[in-house]
């Protein structure tokens, strides 16, 4: 299954004043609104609104024609006019830089740090203005790191390390031969050397499996729990758990020129002067694809990780197992599904329907159990039962009313029969109580006292 689409988030990047010969140079975000740095030294502002992006302003970062290299957005720009709160600080000299948020006492605090010549920084920014925090001596200069609040990985001189902050402890890891690539994940980095992704902890050992890229990459991002690797002819989406390549996206067009996160959905990369976005396949809909794929236990294993369970939308995915589990004949567990769902539409319409009552068992048999005929009455009972019990739970009654009361599709006495033949007592009362069909009703209470509603009753005798 392909976790990733890709679609065209921007088709030109120009402007009324810009030129032929521009293109983007990196890429990033906050809220709605996306950040382009330039080939002539410009940052270019535009907002996401829904389907479309729209183009904003355009301002110029006062270093010539240069190439913006990195945009880290700290706090200290009101969008949309990019203007500085306070006044104005450069920092100059900076090889590299990364921000850093931190909470300390519920008060959220953001650091800029950056590598100068044989140094970190740590810097607060406040009131438009860089302000020093601390200061960590190196032996070498930082080309590119990652950091957080308690370690970094760099690269320099062809080597990464890593830096625990608490004590400045450097820890050696591999070298590289080319552009160094460093990138964040909850143990600690991935550090790209070669044709080879590999992940170590915060100690530097190794973890997870290694990533064998296919080509060498441009640019790297992790997402959860897929490494998306650019490289100028595809882009490759590696399970960051397993290590293998679980899907290829050829690009449309040359001259990949930089990746960078858009938002916590969307991946975003510019070849020339076009903006495409990697757009990853909601859980629910992966969930769902593996279902009807018949993917079942790869299914349950996603059903049932952290990754769904910050984004919960429990009634499809239920209905879908139900569902599977129906046409398996595994009525038990079909039923715990239906359980967990208020529209019970599908087995309301299955069990009106004798056509479909008896396609579905005839198909069981077949699939199941080698076309013997003999089990059809037993799957029958079986089908019915869990029915049954469906109709009579007290979590599902409101949801039959409301089905039988605003369709059109099934006659009065179909439905009188359904409620009647399946015990549903409760949603029969509130069926003869909404249609006026009082000697029913009455004839129920007389034989159910507590369906009786005092309300009805009073109104009746007004």
């Amino acid at each position: 299954m392909e976790p990733f689409s890709l679609s065209i988030l921007l088709p030109e990047i120009t402007d009324s004043t810009s030129n032929d010969q521009i293109s983007a140079t990196c890429i990033t975000s906050q809220d709605d609104y996306i950040l382009l740095g330039t080939n002539d030294g410009q940052l270019l502002l535009y907002k996401k609104k829904d389907e479309m992006v729209e183009y904003l302003m355009r301002r110029g970062m006062g270093v010539g024609k240069k190439d913006v290299k990195r945009i880290e957005i700290v706090g200290g720009y009101k969008f949309p006019e990019l203007k500085p709160v306070g006044g104005n600080s450069t920092l100059k000299g900076v090889e590299w830089f990364e921000s850093v948020v931190s909470v300390i006492a519920d008060v959220k605090r953001v650091e800029v740090v950056v590598s100068r010549r044989r140094m970190f920084q740590f810097c607060k920014f406040y009131n438009g203005r860089f302000e020093l925090v601390q200061e960590i001596e190196l032996m070498e200069t930082p080309d590119v790191f990652c950091v957080n609040e308690y370690m970094g990985c760099y690269g320099c001189n062809g080597r990464y390390k890593i830096i625990q902050f608490k004590n400045n402890e450097i820890i050696e890891l591999i070298g590289y031969e080319n552009r160094p690539f460093i990138r964040m994940i909850n143990e600690g980095f991935l550090v790209v050397t070669g044709m080879l992704g590999i992940f170590v902890d915060g100690s530097g050992n190794a973890i997870r499996n290694t990533l064998h890229f296919m080509n060498a990459i441009v640019a790297i991002e992790v997402k959860e729990f897929h490494v998306v690797a650019l490289t100028e002819e595809n882009i490759l989406i590696y399970n960051s758990v397993q290590g293998d390549l679980c899907q290829t996206i050829p690009i449309p067009m040359n001259n990949v020129k930089c990746m960078g996160r858009i938002n916590d959905e969307l991946i975003g990369f510019c070849c020339n002067k076009t903006i495409f976005s990697i757009i990853p396949l909601p859980i629910d809909k992966k969930i769902i694809r593996l279902i009807e794929n018949l993917e079942i236990e790869e299914a349950m294993k996603l059903f049932e990780s952290e990754e769904y369970l910050k984004n919960r939308k429990d009634e499809l995915i239920y209905e879908k197992f139900g569902s599977f589990y129906l046409n398996q004949g595994m009525f038990d567990v079909a039923k715990e599904m239906f359980e967990k769902i208020k529209d019970l539409s599908l087995i309301i319409e299955l069990s009106i329907d004798e056509k479909k009552i008896e396609k579905l068992l005839n198909e069981i048999i077949e699939n199941q159990f080698q076309g013997k005929r003999e089990m059809f009455e037993i799957l029958k009972v079986n089908l019915f039962e869990m029915i049954k019990d469906l109709f009579q739970s007290k979590e599902n009654y409101l949801d039959l009313i409301k089905f039988f009361l605003n369709t059109n599709k099934i006659d009065d006495l179909k439905i009188i029969d359904l409620l009647i033949k399946n015990k549903s007592l409760v949603a029969l009362s509130s069926f003869y109580e909404k249609n006026l069909m009082e000697k029913e009703l009455f004839d129920l209470w007389r034989s159910n006292e507590s369906l009786v509603s005092l309300d009805y009753f009073i109104q009746s005798l007004s």
